[in-house]
C-alpha cells in the first residue's frame, strides 16, 4: 500500500443527499451537498431526470398554451381541458381536440377549478365573466345570476360555497350555489384582508384532506406582502344582505407579514406536509399543517454565480408566470429568466426530507433541492392522478413562437426533451462538493476512480477540479475493467440479452474505472478536489464513487 494512501471507504465521495447550495461559497459546501445537479437529482443514486414527449404532432394554434387540467366528474368519464388563443377544448390522450368555445379573450392565462357539489369546472381568466364547463355534458356556458363576477381570476370551493377573486376582493356565494354572489361593496361578505397594501392576488385551500369539509381547513388569502387565513363555520345564508347575519363567525386572521407572493400559480399543497409558494422577494415559503407560521426553505436557490441561474435571476416582469406543482414526491418549481416571458428553469425539492422536520438555520441541510433542470418550457402544468391515472404530469407549451403543444412531462424511460416537434437529448451534469479527504491544506494525488453506475456509460465524461484552479478537463472516460470502452449493443429496440444485460431494458449497474494517469499527461493533484460527471445521451444513474487518493503530507498548499 502506498504511503498516505487513503482507504477507499475513507476517500468515498458521499451521495448528494442534501442537494445543492447555490448560495454558499464553494469551500463551504458540505459532504452530502453538490455544487450543481443539472438535469439530475438524488433518489437512491444520482439519476438523470426523465424527458418530455408531445401529445400532438401539429400545434393546435399559433398561440402558447394558456392553461389546462384533468376533470374527474362524479358520474361520468374523466376528460382533459386546455386553453389557447381564444379557444377552450377537450383533448384525448391521443391528442384529438374537441373545441368547446372560441369566444374567450385571446391569450389569457386561464385557471380551472372543479366543484363536486355542482359537478362543474369553473373557468377564470381575469377578462371574461365567470363561466363553467358542465362535467357531464362537457358544454361550456357563462354563469348567470346575481352579482356574477365580470372578470374573475380564480374560483375556489371552501366550506359549502364558491369563493371567487374579483379585482383583488374575495367574494363568496350563497351556500351550495354558484348563481348568487356578494357584491364587491359588501361590508361583511366581500373580504379585503389587511396586513399589507394592495388587493388579494390569490386564494388557496390549506387543508390536510384537501376537502372543503375538512374542519381544520383554511382559505389562505395572499397579498403581495402578507398572507391571511379565512376560517369559520357559518358565513351567512344570504350574502346579498346589507348587514351581517346573526350567528356569523367568519374570521380573517393575519398569519404572515412581509411574506406574500407575486406568483399566484406557485401556490401548491403537498399532501400531509403543507402549502408552499414563491414569496415576493423570491424565496420559497412553506406553511406546515402542524404550524401557524411559514418557514423559508429556498435560501439554497439564491445564486451568486453568472453561469447558474438561481431563483433570484427570475424575470421580475414575469413573476406571474412562475409555477410550482407537486409530482412524484417532489415539489417542482419553474420560472422565467433573463428576458424569457415563459418558464424555462426548474428546481426540484424532495419533500420526503420535510416530513417530520421543521428546518431551522441549523437544519438547512435537510432541505434537498436539485437543479437547474433546463430543456422544457411549459407555461401551465397539472397532475393527473385520479380515476385510474397514475400520477402523470402534463403541460402546455409556454413559448408563443412554438404555439400550443400538449406534453407529457417527466415521462419514464424518455431521455430527451420535446419542444414543438424538435427533440433534444437531456444532458446531465453533476458537480460534487470539494473533498479535502480529511487533510485540508495538503495536496492530494488522485490516482484512480472506481465508479458504480448504470445506463449508457459510453456517453459519460468526467473532470477533476481543484478548488484552487487545477483541472483535468472534461476528457476522462469511464472504462471497463479490461480498459475497453463501454458500448450499448442493441437487439431490436432493446439491449443485448445474454451478456449480463436485460433484454429490452436499460443495462444493469456496471463497475467502471478511471485510471487518470493513463488518460491524461499531467497528474491530478490539488487541495480540495471536485468530481464533475457529465452524461450526454441516453439513460444514466450514478450510485457510488470510490477514489484512490494519496495525501502528500510534505506538500502543503501554496
Amino acid at each position: 500500500m502506498l504511503r498516505n494512501r487513503l482507504p477507499d471507504d475513507a476517500a468515498e465521495y458521499p451521495d448528494p443527499v442534501f442537494g445543492i447550495d447555490l448560495r454558499s461559497s464553494l469551500e463551504d459546501l458540505q459532504p452530502g451537498q453538490a455544487e450543481f445537479l443539472k438535469n439530475c437529482y438524488y433518489d437512491g443514486g444520482v439519476r438523470k431526470r426523465a424527458g418530455a414527449v408531445a401529445v400532438n404532432s401539429l400545434r393546435y394554434s399559433l398561440y402558447r398554451g394558456c392553461g389546462g387540467t384533468k376533470v374527474y366528474p362524479n358520474d361520468a368519464t374523466p376528460f382533459r381541458l386546455i386553453a389557447y388563443g381564444t379557444a377552450l377544448a377537450s383533448v384525448t390522450d391521443a391528442g384529438t381536440l374537441a373545441t368547446l368555445t372560441t369566444g374567450l379573450t385571446s391569450d389569457r392565462d386561464t385557471r380551472f377549478q372543479t366543484w363536486t357539489l355542482t359537478d362543474a369546472t369553473y373557468v377564470c381568466n381575469g377578462a371574461d365573466p365567470l363561466a363553467y364547463v358542465d362535467n357531464i355534458t362537457q358544454v361550456y356556458a357563462s354563469v348567470t345570476g346575481t352579482n356574477i363576477p365580470p372578470s374573475p381570476t380564480q374560483a375556489v370551493p371552501f366550506l359549502d360555497r364558491l369563493f371567487v377573486l374579483q379585482d383583488g376582493i374575495v367574494l363568496t356565494s350563497d351556500p351550495r350555489t354558484d348563481i348568487v354572489f356578494a357584491s364587491t361593496s359588501s361590508i361583511w361578505a366581500a373580504y379585503k384582508p389587511v396586513g399589507s397594501a394592495g388587493g388579494v392576488k390569490a386564494m388557496h385551500l390549506h387543508s390536510v384532506t384537501g376537502q372543503q369539509g375538512d374542519p381544520l381547513a383554511q382559505l389562505l388569502l395572499f397579498k403581495q406582502a402578507s398572507v391571511s387565513a379565512l376560517t369559520g363555520t357559518d358565513l351567512g345564508d344570504d350574502v346579498t344582505a346589507a348587514s351581517m347575519p346573526q350567528g356569523y363567525d367568519g374570521q380573517v386572521t393575519l398569519i404572515a407579514h412581509r411574506i406574500g407572493t407575486n406568483s399566484p400559480r406557485s401556490i401548491v399543497t403537498a399532501p400531509g406536509i403543507g402549502t408552499f409558494w414563491v414569496t415576493q422577494d423570491l424565496n420559497v415559503a412553506w406553511l406546515p399543517f402542524s404550524q401557524v407560521t411559514p418557514l423559508l426553505i429556498g435560501d439554497a436557490l439564491y445564486s451568486r454565480r453568472t453561469d447558474i441561474y438561481g431563483l433570484n435571476h427570475a424575470n421580475n416582469t414575469q413573476l406571474d408566470k412562475i409555477w410550482m406543482v407537486y409530482h412524484d414526491r417532489k415539489l417542482k418549481l419553474c420560472f422565467p429568466v433573463g428576458s424569457d416571458a415563459f418558464p424555462s428553469v426548474q428546481y426540484w425539492l424532495d419533500v420526503r426530507k420535510l416530513q417530520g422536520v421543521s428546518p431551522t438555520p441549523e437544519q438547512k441541510l435537510e432541505v434537498s433541492w436539485s437543479g437547474p433542470h433546463q430543456g422544457q418550457t411549459p407555461s401551465h402544468v397539472w397532475v393527473e392522478a385520479e380515476g385510474g391515472d397514475t400520477d402523470v404530469l402534463y403541460g402546455v407549451e409556454g413559448a408563443p413562437s412554438l404555439g400550443a403543444y400538449l406534453y407529457r412531462l417527466n415521462e419514464s424511460g424518455i431521455s430527451y426533451d420535446t419542444r414543438g416537434v424538435a427533440t433534444t437529448s437531456i444532458v446531465s451534469d453533476e458537480g460534487s462538493h470539494y473533498h479535502t479527504f480529511g487533510a485540508p491544506g495538503f495536496l492530494k494525488y488522485l490516482l484512480r476512480l472506481r465508479i458504480d453506475a448504470g445506463g449508457q456509460l459510453e456517453h459519460t465524461r468526467l473532470e477533476v477540479r481543484d478548488l484552487h484552479g487545477q483541472t483535468t478537463g472534461l476528457t476522462l472516460q469511464l472504462l471497463q475493467a479490461d480498459g475497453t470502452v463501454f458500448s450499448t449493443n442493441r437487439y431490436g429496440n432493446g439491449i443485448n440479452y445474454g451478456t449480463g444485460k436485460r433484454y429490452g431494458q436499460i443495462a444493469r449497474n456496471n463497475l467502471a474505472w478511471v485510471d487518470i494517469e493513463s488518460q491524461i499527461a499531467t497528474a491530478s493533484i490539488g487541495d480540495a478536489l471536485q468530481l464533475r460527471i457529465y452524461h450526454a445521451t441516453g439513460t444514466f444513474v450514478l450510485n457510488r464513487v470510490l477514489p484512490q487518493v494519496q495525501v502528500l503530507k510534505q506538500e502543503q498548499v501554496s
